[in-house]
């Protein structure tokens, strides 16, 4: 765990404790402290297995009963300390996501055989996309991993076309996506299915969250009215969002997630996806003997029981990057932790940082964004085209603040906007301003992480957004809102690479800082580099040092959780499940 300063109600939470508890050991009241400071940086718990008197912690905290009582604010489970909550979030995930991982009744294997030979060309070797498709269709639960280019999204399509073919009656399918910058992706990607039907919605919608914006209309009292549910970068569901997700699941709903364990975890707590696929479960003899019969291809076999075997398959090989040069390369090589900065090519540029800290960094800042300021200077005011131009292109930073942050390039690219006659000072919401949505606003559905076009019009007093929205046309739509309506935003010609996930563009820039520092050291890790540049579909720009690059790939720091603990547990018995029918 990095180190972090404790706060005010880190103590606060020590007193609480102290209250409840008055006997409390002042070893013990510290490791209220460092609990809470562990749930600030997004861990679901505090592990206390290297702690010298772990064992007298444990005694305490079951003398005092603030553990293993009715009520108790903690929870304790494998050497793992909670509050209670984060302990029934994960433990019910595991119960839950357990039991969806059945095999459903095949009662037609030819049918089914023809169908996915009809979809997938015979190879000689194991086609992973054929894999996860097979586990979709006769499977509750399946988990469908891999980077970018790997086809996850094509499989998606192919998993919908045939369940509709393969259903003897109508299904209700449901897609979602935690963002709405990810669920507009996955929307264009799915364009061409012969689903007209299909709508993508944020996870947020899905659930029917009202409008206090902290309680859903569905829930296990009142589940979700679906058969199948597909859920795309599922990397980005933090713990309490995959508790509701799973908890307002109807027992009969196939399950499909979609993701990339190696992508940054959620913004807020745990790493849920990636804890599910590790260690990376395998192939049972079930499974394996039925894609002998209807694949005509063998699985590799896992001996070590796991309760998510048969569940999860990993798309190994990138259709969009070659493994030996690229953006291919670098991302295999940040996964393998190699040190090295990355060598130049058609697809990848390297500079130094020091050369944005001189005199022309605003116009060399500017020139990435060429195309969509070249509109702006024709006077274009379709937001369509405008947001299409800007969503080519974006500059990623690890920071927030100082030299080469999010705040320190935006204001840098602004004033040379001014510069340049495109911007006039201290007008707030100018011609093509680029919004980043910071809050969500569920009254406006709007969502963290929004991208909104100021647009000029006649009325000058009061400035609209542009947001594009999911539509049945192919060139997109946008609804104009009330600039001074809009949540908490910024500007984002820069933006931080946690609020890049879900989003994908031609080119990604991506500014890493000059020097190693106290403060940057605690942003910069392996899974920062790999999201900033799987970002990117053609060309990577990175203005980065060997040092600053050998300390991000050589930097891990995965989040402290209990769930692969519950699943090594083996989960909840799943011989009493009862089979569901697939066809």
């Amino acid at each position: 765990m990095s180190a972090m300063e404790p706060r005010y109600i880190d103590y606060y939470f020590r007193d609480f404790i102290s209250r409840i508890a008055p006997d409390s050991s002042i070893e013990l009241l510290e490791v209220m402290v460092e609990l809470s400071r562990a749930l600030a940086q997004q861990h679901s718990c505090l592990d206390l297995a290297s702690r010298q008197n772990k064992k007298q912690l444990m005694e305490e905290l079951r003398k005092l009963e603030l553990i293993d009582s009715t009520n108790s604010p903690l929870s304790l489970y494998k050497e793992k300390l909670y509050l209670t909550r984060y302990y029934h979030y994960e433990k019910t995930i595991v119960e839950q996501i357990t039991s969806f991982n059945r095999a459903l009744a095949v009662t037609d294997q030819k049918t089914l055989s023809t169908a996915l030979h009809q979809r997938y060309q015979p190879d000689k070797e194991i086609d992973w996309q054929q894999v996860a498709t097979l586990q979709a269709l006769t499977r509750q639960l399946t988990i469908i991993t891999g980077g970018p280019g790997t086809g996850k999204t094509t499989t998606v399509a192919t998993i919908i076309d045939l369940l509709r073919e393969l259903a003897t009656t109508t299904l209700q399918i449901r897609l979602a996506a935690p963002t709405g910058k990810a669920a507009m992706r996955l929307s264009q990607s799915l364009s061409n299915t012969d689903d007209d039907n299909l709508r993508v919605q944020t996870l947020h919608r899905l659930l029917g969250v009202r409008r206090d914006g902290r309680s859903f209309r569905f829930s296990a009292d009142n589940p979700i009215a679906c058969d199948v549910l597909i859920v795309d970068e599922a990397s980005m569901i933090d713990l309490p969002m995959m508790y509701r997700l799973l908890t307002a699941l109807p027992d009969h709903c196939r399950l499909i997630l979609v993701g990339d364990p190696d992508q940054l975890p959620s913004v807020e707590m745990g790493n849920v996806l990636a804890d599910l696929c590790s260690p990376s479960a395998g192939y049972s003899d079930a499974l394996i003997d039925l894609s002998k019969e209807v694949l005509d291809i063998t699985l590799p076999r896992n001996e070590v029981s796991h309760p998510l075997n048969d569940a999860i398959c990993r798309l190994m090989i990138s259709h969009r990057f070659s493994p030996s040069k690229g953006i291919g390369r670098i991302a295999q090589h940040i996964i393998e932790q190699k040190p090295e900065l990355p060598v130049e090519d058609d697809e990848i540029a390297v500079s130094d940082p020091q050369s944005l800290m001189s005199g022309d960094r605003s116009s060399l800042l500017l020139a990435h964004y060429q195309e969509y300021v070249e509109l702006l200077r024709s006077s274009e005011t379709d937001p369509i085209v405008l947001s299409q131009a800007f969503e080519r292109v974006r500059l990623l930073s690890p920071m927030r603040d100082g030299d080469l942050g999010v705040k320190d390039l935006n204001d840098t690219i602004e004033q040379e906007l001014e510069q340049q006659g495109l911007k006039t000072p201290f007008n707030d919401f100018y011609h093509g301003r680029p919004i980043l949505v910071l809050r969500n606003d569920y009254n406006l559905q709007l969502y963290n992480g929004d991208v909104g076009i100021c647009i000029e019009g006649d009325d000058l007093q009061h400035p609209m957004v542009a947001f594009p929205t999911v539509s049945d046309n192919a060139e997109g739509d946008a609804r104009l809102l009330l600039a001074s309506r809009l949540p908490p935003h910024e500007t984002c010609f820069a933006m931080t690479v946690h609020k890049s996930q879900g989003s994908e563009f031609d080119s990604v820039t991506l500014i890493l800082p000059a020097l190693l520092t106290d403060s940057t050291e605690q942003l910069l890790s392996k899974e920062l580099l790999y999201t900033a540049v799987t970002r990117a579909r053609s060309q990577v720009t990175l203005y980065c040092t060997q040092p600053v690059w050998q300390h991000c790939a050589s930097t891990s720091e995965p989040r402290v959780s209990g769930l692969s603990d519950f699943l090594a547990t083996g989960g909840p018995d799943s011989t009493t499940n009862k089979q569901l029918s697939l066809f």
